[in-house]
C-alpha cells in the first residue's frame, strides 16, 4: 500500500518536472511555483522510495513510477501535481504516523 502511494505520487508529479529539460520552453517556466512544488514531491519520493527497502525495492518504485507517468501524461496537470502532493502526505501519514 505504502509503495503504491509512492508510485502514484511520482507518476503524477513527473510530468511537470520534466518540462524542466524541455529547451523549448522559456527560461521563466521554471519559477513557477507548481513547477516547485512538482520538483519538491519528485524528489522527495525519490528519497522515500529507497529509504523504506533496499535499493532493488526503491528502483522498482522510481521506475514503475516513471512508467506510470508516461500513462497518465494527457492528464491536466493542474490537478496532477495537487493529488501528487495528497498522496505523498497520506503515505508520510501511513509509515511515520504521529505519536
Amino acid at each position: 500500500m505504502a509503495a503504491l502511494l509512492l508510485i502514484f505520487s511520482i507518476g503524477l508529479s513527473w510530468n511537470r518536472v520534466a518540462t524542466i529539460f524541455d529547451t523549448a520552453l522559456p527560461i521563466e517556466n521554471s519559477a513557477q511555483p507548481l513547477l516547485i512544488l512538482a520538483s519538491t514531491v519528485c524528489i522527495t519520493s525519490f528519497g522515500l522510495a529507497f529509504s523504506i527497502a533496499a535499493w532493488p525495492i526503491g528502483i522498482l518504485i522510481v521506475v514503475v513510477g516513471l512508467l506510470l507517468a508516461r500513462f497518465v501524461q494527457g492528464l491536466n496537470i493542474r490537478i496532477a501535481v495537487p493529488l501528487s502532493v495528497a498522496l505523498l502526505l497520506a503515505y508520510i501519514r501511513l509509515v511515520y504516523p504521529l505519536a
